[in-house]
């Protein structure tokens, strides 16, 4: 028995057995479909069109002939070379390698030329285990009895990245790469299985840096991968790799915040490092947000609420205008001609601080008439701003206590840094308003871009760098909140709106 799945661009047959979902076909045949409750039938986000009818993949059992057309707005490939204006071009293809941050949501490769770092070129796609769920804890849990498949599934995208860059830029073939990513996502990489990261006491297989030959699907010999090395269990190379591309040598402390579903803070000077990860989840990765997306074209990346009007801004699209007539909500399908494909984390962080400043909130977080119409089919829902609180409580309680611990006051503190494509768009006096990161330091924050990329290819290109890596592991101090006597108090306090 086989079904049609039809995206943008190809027609593919596959096979199935009775009574599986639609969903179990295309995580069998490794066809991206974002899935963040990993099946469960809450999330919404996974579904597809059988006959022009919108249907959720995880809950629609196949039949034989079935045709299943993927939503253009769920698919996995974002690939685009436009907004890393913050790293060194270079037209040097001589001496090329590639470098990628594998990130749960996102994975990121660049082709550089080895003896300046320069980046000749990149692309971006989601990370195409997001039908196995949107967090490392999902997929954790999907490694217990699917390791080999989220294994094969991540190899897979990576090597026809690196076929695809390559081809672009007429570069035969590379020897070595450089990966950098969350600790579980380095598991998958290296064929390591992480089930033991899901259960206490959370203990990885390997921290320290790596290095392997791995065969990716396509090629007819192995290529050279290296990695840095993680801080803990969830403190990865990618916050190694971020510290690499903001260290100064220099006595005045950079905070640096990852603001991914580990929401990992890192507070460092010329030789002190302190580090922890607090269980934020993904809302400002889009997930667990009914309309949310992540920072992909058309995502509302601001917000405005001025006397009653509606003012959004979209990433890449351009859009950015006063919405006069909102049309009636619509779950499915979204409009074509929407305004917007979603809501992105810097979105999110706008539209709180907007409806707080207007009333439309209460301290204790409760939504007005339980939700609040963006834009055509984009709506804010009273458990999103749950998802909200429930993360920048958890993110300012890591920074109120790394700074604690450090033993340093704001003054002390010259940078905040943002990383992330998420960090490209935030409001960081919104971030403020609403409690994701303190006031005092609001004035002090700058978006960094992805700073696991460019740390990485800072370890690629230069050997003091991998140098530095290896200090960086040796000296962090990781702070486990979970276990911090002062961690409940503090958090509990931080979920309302001050």
């Amino acid at each position: 028995m086989k079904i049609t799945v039809i995206n943008s661009t190809e027609r593919i047959k596959a096979d199935f057995c009775e009574g599986e979902s639609v969903l179990d076909i295309l995580r069998r045949n490794g066809i991206p479909q974002p899935a963040d409750c990993g099946g469960a039938g809450v999330c919404g986000k996974c579904r597809v069109f059988i006959e022009n009818n919108p249907r959720l993949a995880c809950h629609t059992k196949a039949l034989d002939g079935m045709a299943v057309t993927l939503c253009d707005d769920m698919a996995a490939g974002i690939s685009t070379a436009e907004g890393f204006e913050g790293f060194n071009r270079t037209d040097d293809k001589t001496d090329a390698l590639a470098v990628c941050d594998i990130g749960t949501t996102t994975v990121t490769m660049a082709l550089i030329n080895r003896p300046t770092a320069g980046i000749i070129d990149i692309a971006t796609e989601n990370n195409a285990q997001a039908s196995y769920g949107c967090d490392v804890i999902s997929r954790v849990d999907a490694a217990k009895t699917d390791n080999g498949k989220l294994h094969g599934i991540l190899i897979k995208q990576i090597g026809g990245m690196l076929k695809t860059l390559l081809e672009k830029n007429g570069i035969p073939s590379v020897n070595d790469m450089f990966m950098s990513g969350n600790t579980v996502m380095l598991h998958f990489l290296y064929g390591e299985n992480p089930v033991s990261m899901g259960v206490y006491p959370y203990n990885a297989v390997f921290l320290d840096s790596k290095r392997d030959n791995i065969l990716f699907p396509g090629y007819s010999s192995g290529i050279n991968v290296y990695s840095p090395p993680c801080l803990a269990s969830f403190i990865g190379a990618d916050i190694t790799a971020g510290i690499l591309s903001e260290y100064r040598d220099e006595s005045a402390y950079t905070l640096l915040l990852d603001l991914g579903t580990n929401a990992e803070t890192v507070l460092f000077s010329k030789d002190k490092f302190y580090a922890a990860s607090a269980a934020a989840g993904p809302a400002f990765e889009g997930a667990k947000i009914r309309d949310g997306c992540a920072a992909i074209p058309g995502a509302v990346c601001n917000f405005k609420l001025q006397n009653g009007k509606k003012h959004i801004k979209t990433i890449k699209t351009g859009i950015d205008y006063e919405i006069k007539n909102p049309k009636p909500y619509i779950l499915y399908p979204k409009s074509s001609t929407a305004a917007a494909a979603g809501i992105c984390g810097s979105g999110l962080i706008d539209i709180t601080a907007e409806l707080l400043r207007n009333g439309l909130i209460d301290g204790g977080g409760l939504l007005e008439n339980e939700i609040f119409n963006i834009a055509e089919g984009v709506d804010i829902y009273a458990e999103d701003i749950r998802e909200v609180q429930l993360a920048k409580a958890a993110i300012c309680t890591a920074i109120e206590l790394i700074i604690k611990e450090a033993g340093v006051g704001y003054d002390d503190i010259g940078r905040l840094v943002l990383s992330g494509g998420f960090g490209t768009y935030i409001n960081a006096a919104n971030a403020a308003y609403i409690g994701l990161i303190p006031k005092a330091l609001a004035s002090k924050a700058r978006a960094a871009g992805n700073t696991c990329l460019a740390g990485t290819a800072l370890y690629a290109a230069d050997e003091n760098s991998r140098v530095l890596a290896e200090k960086i592991k040796e000296k962090a101090v990781v702070l486990d909140l979970a276990a911090h006597k002062d961690f409940f108090d503090v958090y509990t306090e931080n979920i309302m709106f001050s």
